[in-house]
């Protein structure tokens, strides 16, 4: 993506969701995180697809899969790939507090040969709404915004990504101790379904409930909390009548002139909220110039 004498180049890791045709769109080079299931390895988007992940994590109970970033010589490999090519390199990581690719993806920078400007930005979110701070800069840097600009215009829009989810399982909950292990098999036995917020880039236990009839209203309560919004993607595995109900409520009643896209999930998001989930990505925009 070239503006007058900068040329940038975006990257980011796999926890995006990106489609390989998505990323040729937005010319962004994806890191493929290192997927740990089952007793093996896999490379997230590579040599194994969310479907194949999915049939491998549900029988599971005792081995909770795990993502990981690549090494820093990879993440050095991809940036100096660009060498010559390239006068800034922006990477946008997923959480770093939900995999260590934040970590590992500024150490290589130390690496890095030649004179390209590199930045490494921490999203503090995963997937959709890492998509969503994607295009943002994409758009950025296609409207010909100077670099400092586009971290400056990133860097502001992180703060406005939301995300809540519901899960049937407090066993993922309790494996990434967010929860204690007595709290989790009483929950367990109680049957309760806990709801996440990701705040602060982690995932945050802030209520349950105990049937999932209740699962919508609270997410439409979630929603409303906000008076606009740019984006509302509904993410879910498993919950497909839910999920129903939510998007005709929010059609019926919140913001009628927005779409209200629901999918499924990838393996990176998904070893943090277990593979059936419901819930809601929003990103409510940048505040409006002169808003106080």
């Amino acid at each position: 993506m070239k503006r007058m004498n900068e040329y940038i180049q975006l990257i980011t890791d796999s926890g995006s969701g990106l489609s390989a045709k998505e990323a040729a769109a937005l010319d962004v080079a994806v890191m493929p995180m290192d997927i740990h299931i089952g007793g093996k390895t896999y490379q997230e988007g590579i040599d194994i697809s969310p479907e194949a992940y999915f049939a491998l994590a549900e029988p599971m109970h005792d081995d909770i899969p795990r993502v990981t970033s690549p090494s820093v010589e990879k993440w050095q490999r991809l940036y100096n790939s660009f060498a010559g090519q390239v006068t800034h390199l922006l990477v946008v990581t997923q959480s770093s507090h939900l995999s260590n690719a934040f970590q590992m993806a500024e150490q290589a920078t130390a690496y890095l040969t030649g004179k390209t400007q590199i930045v490494v930005v921490d999203s503090e979110t995963i997937s959709y709404n890492q998509q969503t701070l994607l295009r943002i800069v994409a758009q950025a840097i296609h409207e010909g915004q100077p670099f400092a600009e586009v971290v400056q215009i990133l860097r502001g829009s992180i703060p406005h990504t939301y995300a809540e989810f519901f899960n049937d399982s407090l066993l993922y909950l309790q494996r990434h101790r967010r929860l204690g292990v007595a709290q989790a098999i009483l929950g367990t036995m109680l049957e309760i379904k806990p709801l996440l917020l990701l705040d602060g880039g982690d995932f945050i236990p802030l209520e349950k409930i105990l049937q999932w009839e209740d699962a919508t209203p609270k997410l439409m309560g979630f929603i409303q909390e906000f008076t606009h919004v740019e984006s509302v993607t509904v993410v879910q595995r498993g919950f497909d009548a839910l999920t129903a109900e939510l998007v005709a409520l929010l059609k019926e009643e919140y913001l009628q002139e927005i779409e209200y896209p629901v999918a499924s999930y990838n393996p990176s998001l998904a070893v943090h909220i277990g593979p059936q989930a419901f819930g809601v990505m929003v990103y409510e925009g940048l505040p409006k110039r002169g808003f106080i």
